[in-house]
Parts: C-alpha cells; structure tokens; sequence
C-alpha cells in the first residue's frame, strides 16, 4: 500500500479529513432555527431538516461502507467530500433558487424550499458520509499495531471538529450579515473547506480494494467460497450478536443520541437574546467536556475488561446510568426545570447555568463510551473469521443505533418545542434520561448485569475459516465508524 511520504502524512490526512467532515456537520447549529423561523418554517419541521443528515450516515454506515472497497478507499474519500462540498453549496443557495432570499413578515413559507432542504441533507450524510468510512477503513489497516492509539486520535479530532464547526459557523454567519446573504456566504466558505480537501484525500489516500484490481485471483476466490465451494463467512444476524443485555446497552446509545440532538433546532431558540457566534460557543463547551472526558472513561473501561467476571456487565451499565444522570440534570438546567402550569425556576434561567448545563451535558455523555465494552460481553469465543466477523456486526449495530437516535432528536426536540416551549422540552428530555438511568440501575443489580442474561455463543472457528483472505476480515472489521464517532456532537 505505497503511501508518499509515509505513514505519518497519511495519518494527517485522514485525520483532517475526519475534523472537516465533522465541522461541517455542526457549523449550522447556532442559526438554521432562527433562519428557518425568518421565513416561516417552524422548530418541528427545523428538527427534520437536522435529523436526516445522520439518517443518512445511518444507511451508508448499514449498506454502504461494507461494499466501500469493492469500488475503492481512495475514490469513496473523494467521492465523500466532493459530494459534502456540492451539496453545501447548494444548500447555502436554496433560498435564493426557491424565491424565499427574503426576511419581511415571516418571509416565504414555500413547501419547495423546505423538502429541497431535507433532500439536500439527506444526500449530504448519505453519500458524504464515505468519506468518514473510506479514512478509517484504511488506518485500521495501515496502523493496525496502534489501532487503539488511531482510533483514539480519530475519535479526539472528531470531537474537535464538532467542537469547532458552531462557533465558526455562528461567526462567519454573522460577519457576512445574517439573512439569505449570510447564511449562503458561510456555506459557500465551508463548501470550500471540503472541496479544498479532495486534492489532499487523492493523493494522500491510498487505493485499497476487495474484488477489484489489488486482490489477486485466488484472493478473489477464497472471499467467496472454501476449497468445496461452500460459503465460509457469511455475516451473522442480529439475533446471533443481541441479547436483552446488550438490547437494554443499545437502547442506552439511542437515548443518548435523542437528547444530544434534540439541542440542534431548539438550543438557539432557548438562547435567541444572543448572537449566533455566541451560540456556538455553547456547543463548544458540550463538545469540549465531552472530547476531556472521553479519555478517562475509555482508560476505565479497558482497567475493568481485565477485572470483569465473564458475563457481567455490571461496571458499564453502572458507569452509562451515571452519564445519563449528569446528562439529564444538565438537560435540568438549560431549561431551566419547568414545565407548563408548574411554573420555571428563575432563579436557575441564566445564561451561567445553561453553560453549566452543556458542561454536565458533555461529561455525562462520554458515559456513553461504556456501551461499546458491554456489547462485546455477548460476542462468541474464539479467533475465527466468524467471529470477528459477529464484532464486526455489533460494531454497525452499535454505530447505526447512535445514528438513528441522532436524527430522531432533531424532530423530537422540534415537536416538542412547539407544543412545550423549551423548558418543557429541556424536562421531558432529563425525565427521559433519569427514568432510563433508573432502568439501568435495576439491570445492573440483577441477573442482567452478572450475566444470568446472557447466552456466550460458543467458540465459532475451524480449518476452513482461516483460509479465507485477510482482505475480506479487514473489510468486514472495519465496516463503521462507530468506535470513532464522538457520541456528543
């Protein structure tokens, strides 16, 4: 896998690619709403706009990137970010194309500018979203003697881009003057940021295949069948990697990605008396706690692997029930806790405690990294290519589930801003994360968390198995983003 320069460049460049992808994934945060409220459309249908960009990632993550090197790394990076870079362009420019540039008694309620912006979205999570894919598929195989370290950097830059993308957005938006001509000028300059990638990924990332023109006859041949013709790997089911334990971790993820997005349509409304570039800061310090504590808890989950009994999975769910309790008396504060006819505290209605509350809301969310750990308790013994690849399917389940939570928070969020307000929408969720953090109390100081729930599939390897070509494993491993997708965004 000839690289120019080495290693080290290529691991820049992936690197980038992962932090520009992910502050363009953010940069709208702190003004879509209001933009969207200038010309009519409400927080609900805002939260839809929000909510299919991660749909997207959601489907190529399940369908796309294990057939990512069928067609090639190189051109899937390329394809990603030309296809980022095309259609936040065109998102800037919808306004203007669809007649509704102007701000003026509530500006335009055209139903073609609001679908034009969910299918832009769409598409940009959908096809953009290779990019991601393509970058980690190919450290996972030029690092594999420092994954752990790789993994950790790409998750940390993630974290940075999200971090990042807010304030930059809400600055530029409000540098350009905001309205139609601010809005399409600080998504022209973003759209620039990833066309001006491309030349890097094409000559930085290399080209790796499966059943393509860097797998040899044999290798092509081994990926699909043994010496008798009988298929050796085939992807095992969900139902051979899902437990209820595991289930109950899973619902854990998606529950975190709910509240997480429920603040992207909602939060600059919760803080209109502000400008967008102030907004932006407030992610910031989500995503900031979020990126410093993330390490701590990855350190405790791989101390407890070595000191866990078999099966029991009692230290994650203890350690996600705590995340989600920080969470929800973050989630507490930005409202502050209120709900209609109840009454608001307004001692606690500052902008100090809703900065304290995205503090609480980014510690508690790096919580959710003890899922992960959880989920491999349920993978069946042994060194076969079936079992690796069963890790590889709870890794896609463990990614899809915090995506598909992601984009069902935007339109929670919105939906239950219109009706509620944001207080009320701020307390629902804590409830949410509080009830869910009892559930998981209960799981852990039963037989769910020692393992009487549990089924270890048995050992899964033979002669047969390892005969089938690394590439195929590596592909199958490497099939998700979800050990570096940052869980608060």
């Amino acid at each position: 896998m000839p690289v120019v320069g080495g290693s080290l460049p290529l691991l820049v460049v992936c690197l980038w690619v992962v932090y520009v992808r992910y502050a363009l994934a953010t940069f709208m945060s702190p003004f879509f709403s209001a933009f969207c409220a200038a010309r009519g459309i409400g927080s609900s249908f805002a939260g839809i706009v929000f909510a299919v960009y991660p749909l997207g990632i959601a489907v190529t993550g399940v369908w796309g990137a294990p057939r990512l090197l069928r067609w090639g790394t190189r051109r899937a990076v390329v394809l990603g970010l030309a296809t980022t870079a095309s259609a936040t362009l065109l998102f800037g420019y919808l306004p203007d194309l669809c007649g509704c540039s102007g701000d003026a008694d509530g500006g335009c309620r055209s139903a073609l500018l609001r679908w034009t912006f969910v299918a832009c979205y769409f598409v940009n999570g959908l096809v953009g979203s290779l990019s991601d894919n393509g970058v980690i598929v190919v450290c996972g195989e030029a690092f594999k003697a420092r994954s752990g370290l790789v993994m950790t950097l790409v998750c940390t830059v993630s974290g940075l881009g999200s971090m990042s993308g807010p304030p930059l957005g809400g600055t530029l938006y409000s540098a350009f003057g905001e309205g139609a001509a601010g809005f399409s000028a600080t998504c022209t300059v973003f759209a620039g940021l990833s066309l001006a990638t491309v030349p890097l990924a094409w000559c930085g990332v290399p080209e790796e295949r499966v059943n393509g023109s860097s797998a040899s006859p044999e290798e092509r041949a081994a990926l699909l069948q043994s010496d008798d013709g009988v298929e050796v790997v085939s992807a095992p089911g969900v139902r051979d990697v899902l437990t209820a334990s595991s289930a109950l971790s899973l619902g854990g993820i998606f529950i975190g990605g709910v509240a997480n997005g429920s603040l992207d349509p909602t939060l600059a409304l919760r803080l209109a008396d502000l400008s967008p570039a102030t907004v932006g800061l407030f992610f910031t310090v989500s995503s900031l706690t979020y990126t410093v504590a993330a390490l701590p808890v990855g350190w405790a989950t791989e101390w407890t692997k070595t000191r866990e009994r078999v099966g029991d999975s009692r230290a994650y769910k203890l350690g996600l029930s705590a995340g989600f309790v920080l969470m929800g008396g973050g989630f507490a504060l930005l409202g502050p806790l209120g709900l209609p006819g109840v009454g608001t505290a307004r001692c606690l209605d500052s902008h100090t405690a809703a900065c304290i509350g995205m503090f609480l809301k980014g510690v508690g969310g790096a919580g959710n990294n003890c899922v992960y750990p959880d989920l491999l308790l349920d993978l069946p013994t042994g060194d076969g290519p079936r079992v690796r690849a069963a890790q590889a399917k709870v890794d896609g389940l463990w990614n899809a589930i915090y995506a598909l939570g992601w984009a069902a928070g935007p339109a929670f969020g919105g939906g239950v801003y219109s009706v509620m307000g944001f207080p009320g929408m701020a307390s629902v969720v804590a409830m949410l994360l509080c009830a869910y953090a009892a559930v998981l109390q209960a799981a852990a100081w039963s037989a769910w968390g020692t393992g009487g729930f549990r089924r270890r599939a048995p050992q899964m390897q033979g002669a047969r198995e390892a005969a089938v070509a690394a590439a195929l494993l590596t592909a199958m491993e490497h099939q998700h983003l979800g050990a570096a997708l940052p869980l608060d965004h």
